[in-house]
């Protein structure tokens, strides 16, 4: 109820009736009408989100004090989860990992700063299941003071594409990104499109897009599924659908290449 309104057209994660396929048919439709588009990462995003920030933004769309408190508490004091886990592994059908506690498979490849016990105003866990909305609210309001009528976006959850005819919104974007206390990864960011040139292949939300003529992707058992052709005609219409059904869905009759032209 209190979100409702301050996450705009070009955010499609976790919200009502938008996902992968809507993110990728909305960039497919904008990104040929910016002579500079930028594929961003933020560096350690969730360890690096600032509960003090994430405090003014709920408070300023209206959510009481007490409920924000509520939000932020298991923020601040990381409890003890001694529960054993046993995970398996659908995709290498390797044997299941087993974890000791909820603390430890939070904690796994080192991808959070839940530390055990330790209070702390920095950071939202991965484990947490309302952790991607917090941190997804501190890009929103990034991306809004960005946003002009000569640039545009697409976005879901931390995964995003800059779309602008100047080059100097991607500076202004890396800058607004320092003022809340965040990162560009360098090292995973990149124009994928200069002065109106050609695209040159880049992989969002599961796509490689090779070319206007050639986008693919690979299942999660290996399989190539390709579409060929006019890819921007294609993907407006049912055609695309059918290419992610298959792409998500993974269905198990799934052919080693899958040409729709």
């Amino acid at each position: 109820m209190y979100l409702k309104g301050t996450i705009g057209p070009s955010h499609h994660g976790y919200q009502q009736n938008k996902g992968c396929s809507t993110a990728l048919k909305d960039l497919f439709s904008k990104q040929g009408k910016y002579g500079y588009v930028y594929e961003f990462d933020l560096e350690n995003f969730f360890p690096s989100v600032q509960h003090s920030i994430l405090y003014k933004l709920l408070y300023s769309i209206g959510i009481p004090v007490f409920m924000i408190q509520y939000f932020l508490l298991p923020l601040q004091n990381k409890p003890k989860l001694d529960l054993e886990l046993e995970v398996p592994d659908y995709v290498t059908k390797q044997e299941s990992k087993i974890f000791s506690s909820v603390f430890e498979k939070i904690n796994y490849k080192g991808e959070s700063n839940y530390v055990l016990d330790k209070k702390s105003n920095i950071g939202v866990p991965m484990g947490l299941g309302y952790s991607p909305l917090l941190a997804s609210l501190m890009l929103i309001e990034i991306l809004t003071a960005w946003k002009s009528v000569d640039n545009d976006y697409v976005t879901y959850a931390d995964d995003g594409i800059l779309m602008t005819n100047d080059a100097s919104d991607i500076l202004r974007f890396k800058d607004l990104c320092e003022k809340f206390g965040l990162k560009v990864n360098e090292n995973k960011s990149k124009f994928i499109r200069k002065e109106g040139g050609e695209f040159s292949s880049f992989k969002f939300l599961g796509i490689v897009y090779h070319n206007e003529n050639f986008i693919s992707s690979m299942t999660r058992k290996g399989y190539s599924v390709d579409l060929y052709n006019d890819v921007n005609r294609i993907l407006v219409s049912g055609y695309f659908s059918t290419f992610l059904a298959r792409l998500y869905g993974s269905p198990e009759d799934i052919t080693q290449s899958f040409h729709l032209w």
